[in-house]
């Protein structure tokens, strides 16, 4: 890593962690280690790749930009939750999405859903050091909506998806993530694509999340205009909707949706 580029990643990552100049050196010296970072204001502890960027700006993104921060539309719908609301985040990566939520639900609870096999050992190594304190769990397993086994592109960081046909891919287990929604105030959805079968699936008129944070992707989408798609899917189901503040485009954004109080 430049000394440009570790001069910003401290400055980043001052407001998020201690020992941010440990943080900075680190990812410079890139040694391919795996280490972990106390949240500041809290008593979380995150693990990062030295030699894994997207690491780093996923933290940042999820702790500086507010990326997951419901919106007032959808305070209402989450509000009802109480002090005890219970997140599934799919495609869950190295879980900085937990420990967001975790920090910012102290009496909350996370389930989480990461396919490929070096994210979900890092996000292991945050929930183990988290759980004495934290009800957090990991599931080691593609999200769908039927369980199974699929072909799964590995190594890609943020960006491991489901294969496509005649791709190299590993095979990993997948689970029917809307069999298992009972309970869920929050759902966070991050998968590379997948996320169309889900928007597809009949039971979504009846699922009783309260509020989904879903990223949508250009990747096996059945239309031109993933975005509207988005829109149409989760109002037919019976939310209401609205793009997050994030750099989106048609192709590639965030929209969110919420029961109506």
């Amino acid at each position: 890593m430049a000394l440009r580029d570790s001069l910003t990643t401290l400055r980043e990552v001052a407001k998020i962690v201690r020992r941010p100049v440990q943080l900075g050196m680190r990812q410079r010296k890139a040694a391919g280690e795996v280490y972990g970072y106390q949240l500041r204001g809290s008593d979380i502890e995150v693990f990062l790749r030295d030699d894994v960027g997207e690491d780093v700006a996923t933290l940042v993104q999820t702790f500086n930009q507010d990326h997951y921060v419901v919106p007032p539309q959808a305070s209402a719908a989450m509000a009802s939750a109480g002090d005890s609301p219970y997140a599934m985040d799919l495609g869950a990566n190295i879980g900085m999405f937990g420990a967001w939520f975790l920090r910012e639900h102290p009496g909350g609870r996370v389930t989480a859903y990461e396919a490929d096999p070096d994210n979900a050992r890092v996000h292991q190594l945050t929930v183990d050091a988290n759980a004495d304190r934290r009800n957090w769990e990991l599931e080691a397993a593609a999200a769908g909506v039927e369980d199974g086994e699929v072909a799964f592109v590995t190594g890609w960081h943020t960006n491991s998806r489901l294969a496509e046909p005649g791709e190299d891919a590993t095979v990993v287990p997948q689970h029917d993530v809307l069999a298992r929604t009972k309970d869920v105030d929050l759902l966070k959805v991050d998968i590379e694509g997948a996320e169309w079968a889900i928007l597809a699936d009949k039971r979504l008129k009846k699922l009783p999340v309260k509020v989904i944070a879903l990223e949508y992707h250009p990747e096996r989408c059945p239309t031109d205009d993933p975005r509207a798609l988005v829109h149409e899917r989760l109002q037919a189901a019976g939310y209401e909707t609205a793009d997050a503040d994030f750099d989106a485009t048609d192709e590639h954004g965030m929209v969110w949706g919420w029961r109506p109080a």
